[in-house]
């Protein structure tokens, strides 16, 4: 991920530690997603499930949805930051986001 918008010189990074809440996102998805596959190919399997393919699948995703999900999970806590905190002047013209002259 660059560090910087191309187009204005923000810094996408806007404080210690901010994208945390992108993790926890992509967390939430590695486990949503995997779970509403293993529930529903049960749902739809039952009585005679497969459980080995199922296993596989299930864990499969559980290592593939985090991976794939990560770009996505850090736009989305940016957009979700920026309806909220929207971008202040001063943010675009300091050296870097945790710089001592960024603000507060």
């Amino acid at each position: 991920m660059a560090r910087r918008c191309s187009a204005c010189n923000f810094w996408f990074e806007r404080e210690d530690g901010y994208f945390v809440g992108a993790t926890a996102i992509n967390m939430g998805l590695g486990i949503v997603i995997p779970a509403a596959v293993a529930f529903t190919w049960l749902g739809l399997s039952w009585p005679r499930t497969p459980w080995t393919p199922l296993g596989v699948t299930f864990v499969g995703l559980a290592v593939i949805v985090p991976l794939v999900c990560f770009p996505l999970a850090r736009m989305l806590w940016l957009s979700i930051d920026l309806v909220f905190r929207p971008i202040q002047p001063a943010e675009y013209h300091h050296e870097h986001a945790l710089s001592e002259d960024a603000p507060e």
